[in-house]
């Protein structure tokens, strides 16, 4: 019977990668890591794109739930009540700064949280915080106050619309994708965000460089479907013009039907 030293030394070869060997099990790996990479980061695009789709359903059903509680008025911009009367308020039933206890109103089911740029109104491609001053106003999307209608702060001048003045609902937009940092409302495509499928290399409210021609903005459309299109695809519904800065009135007729515009 063999001693344990003597077992030490039969002279067997033990198995064991050589150093050759390890580099090359490094190599396959980090080339099986660069060939899924790619694969898993437009997954995760995909997946934050379908969270944004998400969130403008959700307020195009909000939208349609206030027009049915309010005889068919069309939720605001803005009612002239900078406490709880954005839009973002009145669809969460929330006031400005999101606190649970600061209720303003009944809400049509959104979430909404102040500054923390999470649930309903902040989209996931968007890298952007929210902040009252110098970053995105509680929001990721902007509201286009030629379909919403808009009381000015103070209340002094605006107009209030109906959902039966609409022409075309499917092509007029809500609210879409925006990059205008510093405000909820905009009625320019000057300020669309095309982040979607693309990388947005304008500054935030400087467009003078043309947006990504392969990303989309995604958009709330009024009669409450809620899609994506190219910068091409906005000028083929007569949104704006080719350089961007025209106003979004697709869909929409101010005076031909009576009664569906209320004058502040």
């Amino acid at each position: 019977m063999m001693s344990s030293n003597q077992k030490l030394f039969t002279g067997k070869k033990t198995s064991c990668f050589t150093l050759i060997e390890l580099l090359v099990v490094i190599a396959i790996i980090a080339i099986l890591a660069a060939m899924l990479m790619p694969a898993l980061n437009k997954a995760r695009d995909t997946a934050k794109t379908s969270t944004c789709m998400n969130n403008l359903k959700q307020i195009g059903t909000g939208i349609q739930l206030y027009a049915q509680a309010n005889d068919d008025w069309i939720v605001p911009a803005v009612n002239g009540d900078s406490d709880r009367g954005w839009w973002y308020c009145l669809l969460s039933g929330r006031k400005t700064d999101g606190e649970p206890h600061n209720i303003s109103g009944p809400g049509y089911g959104l979430t909404y949280y102040g500054y923390v740029a999470k649930g309903s109104f902040a989209c996931p491609n968007e890298p952007g915080k929210f902040h009252p001053s110098n970053d995105f106003r509680y929001t990721h999307y902007a509201v286009n106050p030629w379909a919403a209608g808009y009381i000015s702060i103070p209340a002094s001048y605006g107009f209030y619309r109906k959902m039966s003045g609409l022409t075309k609902p499917t092509k007029a937009i809500y609210c879409y994708d925006s990059g205008a940092k510093t405000n909820a409302v905009s009625a320019s495509m000057l300020y669309a965000r095309f982040r979607h499928g693309a990388t947005e290399i304008r500054p935030y409210d400087d467009y003078r460089i043309a947006p990504p021609q392969n990303g989309k903005c995604q958009s709330s459309y009024l009669d409450g479907h809620a899609g994506s299109q190219n910068p091409a695809g906005y000028l083929k519904d007569g949104n704006t013009s080719s350089d961007y800065k025209l106003p979004l009135k697709a869909g929409l007729d101010y005076y031909k039907v009576k009664g569906t515009i209320a004058a502040f």
